[in-house]
């Protein structure tokens, strides 16, 4: 995938509630997929790095809204 294209990150985010619980009420939490959608930044072995906006000043380009995933939870990356 080449770095600068707008892709789809599938992903997988922990669940935390407050309050009281049973344990069997805690134990029927699951983890929740999310897709977030961004320009891919860079990706090594340990993460990958998009951001949401990109704009652009007199020298460069400038990124907004960046989120770095660790690998370990991105369950797929296709590009849009």
């Amino acid at each position: 995938m080449k770095i600068g294209s707008l892709v789809a990150v599938k992903w997988i985010d922990t669940v935390a509630t407050d309050g009281e619980h049973s344990k069997t009420q805690a134990l029927l939490q699951e983890p929740i997929t999310f897709v977030s959608y961004g320009i891919l930044l860079g990706r090594d072995k340990s993460k990958t790095t998009i951001a949401s906006t990109q704009g652009f000043d007199d020298e460069q380009k400038i990124y907004r809204d960046i989120t770095t995933f660790p690998n370990s939870v991105i369950k797929s990356i296709k590009e849009v």
